[in-house]
């Protein structure tokens, strides 16, 4: 009996040795051309939930997303939590910068991720924001400029752990470029659809 008990506790143990924290990190920095030519580093840390602990990156989903960057004068050095969410683009228009968010994960509702993003403004669940004094602010697509549509940030493909090779890094332009080139982005994910409600007269 005291020898099942023991090959109990062992088995056990073994499993425990095997699982993996639930939430995990991923971080680096990431060049990201604006529209007008000027290219500037984003750092961006991103956190997951592992569904299966007993697995590194499989059935990992996308909880939340800080960036962090410098916008100049006179705001400086600007750090955004996203909740899930994942921005796609950050760009500068008239001194003003801009971001277009992605809803990620389950619950992006301000009653679980606790911050209020305003309504998904396109099918893809799709928010647009603006760069006030006191952070990222939501605001209608329609305020959002035509020239900024196009998305300059890493959109992550499976299997994550591609992606999880960029931890620590710097991902510059050419890389950013080879990683597209093997996962071709879809059409719908290349830049930001404007309804026709949206569109300037």
């Amino acid at each position: 009996m005291k020898r099942r008990a023991l090959l109990g506790a062992a088995a056990l143990g073994a499993l425990g040795a095997c699982s993996r924290s639930k939430f995990f990190k991923l971080a680096w920095d990431e060049e990201a051309k604006l529209h007008d030519g000027r290219v500037i580093v984003v750092n961006l840390k991103f956190t997951y939930e592992r569904l299966d602990v007993f697995s590194e990156y499989e059935r990992a989903i996308l909880r939340d997303t800080e960036m962090t960057f410098d916008s100049g004068s006179p705001l400086g050095r600007v750090s955004q939590m996203f909740r899930r969410m994942r921005p796609l683009s950050l760009d500068q228009r008239a001194g003003t910068w801009y971001t277009v968010i992605e809803a990620r994960g389950a619950g992006d509702s301000p009653t679980i991720s606790g911050q209020d993003w305003g309504p998904s403004q396109t099918r893809e669940g799709r928010r647009t924001t603006k760069l006030v004094a006191t952070g990222f602010v939501p605001i209608p697509i329609a305020e959002f400029p035509n020239e900024l549509v196009e998305f300059n940030l890493l959109r992550e493909h499976d299997p994550l752990e591609e992606v999880s090779r960029f931890n620590g890094r710097l991902v510059d332009l050419e890389i950013k470029a080879a990683y597209n080139a093997l996962h071709p982005n879809h059409p719908a994910d290349v830049r930001l659809a404007k309804p026709l409600h949206a569109q300037p007269n």
